[in-house]
């Protein structure tokens, strides 16, 4: 909602003067800022009408920076990364912003930039009233590969819907992470003239999560030599035992929900969208849930629980604890 309002902001360049993007999805926040910028200040003189800063500031200071006068232009836009002031919280500070935010002035645009926001402040309501939020969320496979798809013909290539798959699965939530990867690939292929699913696995770097699929997928074939070599290679690569096991347990847990879901007789198309995984990752994740009953996958999860608790109380090394729970997940 918030993301399609600002769209149509910006197409009719009905700039407001107070904005709060929030959420995990660097790329757009970036985007839009720019986007935004472009509108709002002239090209060249950015360094009168511009300003950013981030981490704690003070309210006076946001007061100097949002009053401050534009030169050579109508409007001054005032960017504030992650400040701290949408968290939970009560205080004087907080009704100093409220202040602020209630007497800016015509010619400010004021964005704030923030990884979560607690909405039940009054700085986040006085926002809703005179401005706009904007939740920027780790974006949905189809967008993904309708962006993937767009970014690839702008280099004169193509790619097909498996390889985009692929590519979003390999690489961790972002679409920053999504676009190094891709153009680690568009080297690779050189004069190609198309990207394929073998140029992704030859060009890119698994995320941590498709190695732990990876490496799940060995445990189940009961290949325990080929699991420990995957395990070896992540640590080698100095991924963090914790993490590893987090995202085991988090893999149980997926198995658990697909297998409820298939119990209920939901489509293919309604599990994917439930589980909101690729669909030849659903295809993967049923396949893995099959093998399985119900209580043996909640019996995985305790024993993953317990081996972090032996790992964090000092009964266990994180490398043992996590070679034993495969060795055990196998049996």
């Amino acid at each position: 909602m918030g993301m399609d309002v600002l769209r149509k902001q910006l197409k009719s360049k009905d700039i407001k003067k107070s904005y709060l993007f929030h959420g995990p999805e660097r790329y757009l926040i970036e985007y839009y800022l720019e986007e935004m910028k472009k509108i709002l200040i002239p090209e060249g003189t950015e360094i009168f009408n511009f300003a950013m800063c981030e981490g704690s500031i003070q309210t006076s200071k946001i007061s100097d920076l949002c009053d401050t006068m534009p030169v050579f232009s109508d409007k001054r836009m005032v960017v504030l990364k992650e400040t701290g002031y949408f968290k939970g919280g009560k205080g004087p500070v907080r009704d100093e912003l409220i202040d602020v935010l209630e007497n800016l002035t015509g010619y400010c645009c004021v964005v704030f930039i923030e990884g979560s926001i607690d909405k039940r402040l009054k700085a986040v309501k006085q926002i809703k009233k005179t401005g706009l939020i904007v939740e920027f969320p780790y974006q949905k496979n189809n967008n993904l590969m309708k962006w993937i798809d767009k970014a690839v013909k702008n280099y004169g290539k193509t790619i097909d819907g498996n390889a985009s798959h692929l590519l979003i699965e390999y690489c961790e939530p972002g679409m920053n992470n999504i676009l190094k990867e891709l153009e680690k690939v568009l080297l690779y292929i050189g004069e190609k003239n198309s990207i394929s699913t073998g140029d992704i696995r030859s060009a890119c770097t698994k995320s941590l999560k498709t190695r732990v699929f990876d490496l799940l997928d060995s445990v189940f074939e009961k290949d325990i030599s080929k699991a420990f070599t995957m395990l070896d290679e992540m640590i080698t690569l100095r991924e963090p035992v914790p993490k590893i096991l987090f995202l085991v347990a988090r893999q149980f847990k997926l198995l658990i929900r697909a297998k409820e879901l298939k119990s209920n007789r939901m489509s293919k198309y309604d599990i994917v969208n439930t589980l909101g995984v690729h669909p030849f990752v659903a295809e993967k994740v049923m396949k893995q849930a099959g093998g399985f009953s119900s209580k043996r996958l909640k019996k995985l999860v305790e024993m993953c629980l317990q081996t972090d608790f032996d790992i964090k109380t000092g009964r266990i090394s994180d490398r043992l604890g996590l070679e034993l729970l495969i060795a055990a997940i196998a049996v």
